[in-house]
């Protein structure tokens, strides 16, 4: 089954325009091809290709296929949980988006290999990218709204995510609009999610995308997470490892504020109580970077997706469904409020962890974002394992359980 969208109206100028198709047949190359050609089939200027896979398709088959059928068109993406196109959720299929644009510039730079720096890493993926934009003329030092944009892939399967932004924003600056996922969770039968581009799967990578309009780009964040309780020091952790919180071991105050009792928590318990709580480090604006606990060790301590700094203020966070939904309601009108055109499509990444915790309510969440962008306005997106951008008014970063909003220019008035 399949879905596209329609061009643009008569008197007005076309900046961008996504065409959006998904398919959920069970042959890799039917899916593929009918994707393909659907969203082929209105496209007058297409300049990329956006794909985002979930299933068990094999990835090297996988990334062929798509070259094959997609022939010299840039392309890349990555494999996912979960994929959206408009407000069709697929555990096992494919969506994909063709952006057409009169006047895009697109650069795609992929660095990385086992072992490498990730600090290196991410900035290679870039600067390898914007080798092959023009200059930037006029850098908006507002940064959300900038003309360019870059968004990143990331392979955050061993925890690398922030260093591997850090070195990213090194190289692209703070005056671009930031967007990405991180891509690291496991398939249920295709082993590790992969990253995507050009006819190739790849593990331990980055994938840079940078592109330039002639219209500014919109970009929004949100969680939904609230504090819950008092501010506390990280006293002892290395690297996503925290031993303990205020010299104490990390499982027992987590447990003692998230639901007022002093006990150790076993995996299976950290795996229920997180749906709702997480922790965040508090930011100079108020907003709050999470960060999502993801094992509870025998010796006491807190894994997470990502790293923790030794010394760092992280305060307890809790959410609720609703809560859940209107971040994401809020991230969206954010980023449509930063444009000037009307929007012509939009990217999504949704952590994990938002799509397991909201169940079968997520859909709920598709439907606040495309309210809140507009009912006919083309959504492309995917599940991450940790998110890119910059949150508020803060600079980008990694981060966990927040969802990111790129609204693309569509069209302006010819008159």
């Amino acid at each position: 089954m399949l879905r596209t969208l329609q061009k643009k109206g008569a008197g007005m100028r076309s900046i961008t325009w996504l065409n959006v198709a998904w398919s959920a047949r069970n042959s890799l190359e039917q899916a593929v091809r009918e994707a393909v050609q659907t969203a082929m089939r209105d496209s007058e200027n297409p300049v990329l290709a956006l794909i985002f896979s979930a299933g068990d398709w094999d990835r090297e088959a996988l990334a062929q296929t798509l070259t094959a059928e997609l022939g010299s068109l840039p392309w890349c993406g990555c494999t996912a949980t979960a994929v959206f196109a408009n407000r069709k959720v697929l555990t096992s299929g494919l969506a994909l988006g063709v952006l057409n644009a009169p006047d895009m510039s697109v650069g795609i730079g992929l660095a990385g290999t086992a072992g490498a720096s990730p600090l290196a890493v991410g900035g290679a993926a870039v600067a390898r990218a914007i080798d092959h934009l023009p200059p930037l003329s006029h850098p908006n030092a507002t940064g959300v709204t900038s003309n360019r944009a870059i968004i990143l892939f990331a392979d955050t399967f061993n925890g690398s995510g922030t260093d591997t932004v850090r070195g990213a924003v090194r190289e692209g600056g703070t005056s671009v609009c930031w967007a990405g996922g991180g891509v690291g969770g496991l398939g249920r039968a295709s082993g590790r999610m992969a990253l995507l581009a050009n006819g190739r799967a790849f593990l331990d990578r980055a994938i840079a995308l940078a592109i330039d309009l002639p219209a500014p780009i919109g970009s929004g964040m949100a969680h939904g997470f609230t504090p819950q309780g008092p501010a506390l020091t990280v006293t002892s952790a290395r690297d996503k490892i925290v031993h303990q919180l205020e010299y104490r071991p990390a499982i027992d105050l987590y447990e003692q504020i998230a639901h007022g009792r002093s006990a150790s928590l076993d995996g299976d318990r950290l795996a229920v109580h997180r749906i709702e709580h997480t922790f965040g480090i508090p930011q100079a604006d108020g907003e709050y970077v999470l960060r999502e606990p993801v094992r509870a060790r025998e010796d006491g301590a807190l894994e997470f997706v990502s790293s923790i700094p030794e010394g760092a203020i992280v305060r307890l966070m809790r959410s609720t469904p609703d809560s859940l939904i209107e971040g994401a309601r809020h991230a969206a009108r954010a980023a449509r409020a930063r444009l000037k055109a009307s929007p012509g499509g939009a990217l999504v990444f949704d952590c994990d962890a938002r799509f397991l915790s909201l169940g079968d309510d997520f859909s709920k969440e598709l439907d606040a974002i495309a309210e809140a962008l507009g009912e006919d306005v083309p959504i492309l997106g995917c599940t991450s394992y940790g998110e890119i951008g910059a949150l508020g008014c803060g600079f980008p970063q990694f981060h966990n359980k927040t969802v990111h909003v790129m609204a693309l220019p569509g069209e302006e008035s010819l008159s």
